[in-house]
């Protein structure tokens, strides 16, 4: 018990056998209960500063996913622009990798003529280093860190961490596509995130805040929808093969303007500018599973159907001029249309995959199409970079 409790006890006479011999110019603290009983320091009335013009304060975290993606992907580092909450995104091999990011990113900013004050990171080593602090002291930049242990001082960006990670799920979901194309949907969520509205800007857009002009959104398309690729003749093998390749819509090229699609004949992610899209369709995540085990696993391939299965997505509605009305909207999402290639209408049958066009591999066995491919403790090499968003 504390000393003026006890000295209450004594002068009140609740006890038996206390006598009220304790002395009341005892002003020495109790160092046990200082120790014993501290608390976490409370950050209510604690006061931020925010940046408030673009560029003058810029904030960088990491997030490892636990998933190599099928490039051979683990992490993601995430550079966000405190006035603006632009974002900028990098998916990484290993954490080491981040000095390197982070430093082009401030370079190529720096070589744009922004003024950079402030850059802010938590005390992981991957930043926090003698190259990191000697560059940003150089250029006459203030590197300041949050505390340890104080998901307090958190900035935006550690938030967007979360952020971002659970779109980039929620975009897997909706498509039903594998884990290992987490990479894809992550540089996905970031380009939706520049071009969206939030409240902590009035409503308006961190793409209208940074370069002061409205965002062009009339090429977005849903991600993992079905698209079809057109092959110069260059390229043909011959006159009766046809010149639209099926992949999957992945989002958008960064250096060029293209897209980026998913081959579903050979498995390797493309950019291409000549595509038509359907985005009402998709295909089984069985096949996908299997393509990239094939493309990028190591060890023994497994047999692909001999046609592509392509199934609805589950979505209420698209929203572009090009958008096809024969589709009936009160279909059930589970019903499947079979097609051919060169045909003009089409049947919709329940539980019925689509074919189309012509085989893709020779199978080695029946294919099982109701179950997917245990693909997730395959070893992984690395394929081409897939770039930043």
């Amino acid at each position: 018990m504390n000393f003026p409790a006890l000295k209450q006890m004594a002068r009140q006479q609740v006890t038996v056998g206390m006598n009220n011999t304790l002395h009341d110019d005892l002003d020495t603290p109790c160092w046990s209960c200082r120790a014993a009983k501290m608390t976490r320091m409370s950050y209510k009335k604690m006061k931020t500063r925010r940046a408030i013009k673009p560029y003058q304060k810029l904030m960088s975290d990491m997030c490892y996913m636990g998933i190599v993606t099928y490039d051979g992907y683990s992490h993601f580092q995430l550079v966000q622009d405190e006035a603006s909450r632009y974002l900028w995104g990098f998916l990484m091999r290993r954490k080491e990798e981040a000095s390197d990011v982070v430093l082009a990113q401030v370079k190529w900013l720096l070589a744009q003529g922004h003024k950079i004050e402030v850059f802010n990171s938590d005390q992981g080593r991957e930043l926090l280093n003698i190259k990191m602090t000697a560059y940003l002291t150089a250029h006459g930049i203030e590197y300041t860190w949050t505390n340890g242990y104080s998901p307090e001082e958190n900035g935006l960006v550690g938030r967007m961490n979360g952020i971002a990670a659970a779109q980039a799920r929620c975009i897997l979901t909706t498509a039903n596509m594998p884990n290992l194309l987490w990479g894809e949907a992550f540089n996905f969520a970031v380009e939706v995130r520049n071009i969206s509205a939030t409240k902590a800007l009035d409503g308006e857009t961190p793409y209208f805040v940074r370069f002061g002009e409205c965002p062009d959104v009339s090429k977005l398309r849903i991600w993992g929808c079905l698209v079809f690729v057109f092959t110069p003749k260059k390229l043909r093998k011959n006159k009766l093969e046809n010149p639209g390749k099926a992949g999957l819509f992945m989002g958008f090229a960064k250096h060029s303007e293209s897209f980026r699609v998913l081959s579903l004949v050979t498995g390797n992610a493309q950019e291409v500018r000549a595509v038509d899209f359907h985005e009402e369709w998709t295909v089984v995540r069985s096949y996908v599973d299997r393509l990239l085990a094939n493309r990028y696993g190591k060890g023994r391939a497994r047999s692909l159907p001999t046609v592509i299965p392509f199934v609805r997505l589950p979505v209420t509605g698209v929203c572009h001029d090009s958008d096809d009305s024969s589709l009936a909207s009160d279909e059930h999402p589970s019903k499947r249309r079979r097609c051919d290639c060169d045909a003009t209408t089409f049947q919709t049958e329940v539980g019925t995959p689509v074919y189309t066009g012509e085989p893709v591999v020779a199978p080695l066995r029946d294919p099982e199409l109701t179950r997917p491919a245990a693909v997730g403790d395959q070893p992984w090499r690395c394929a081409k970079a897939t770039g930043c968003a």
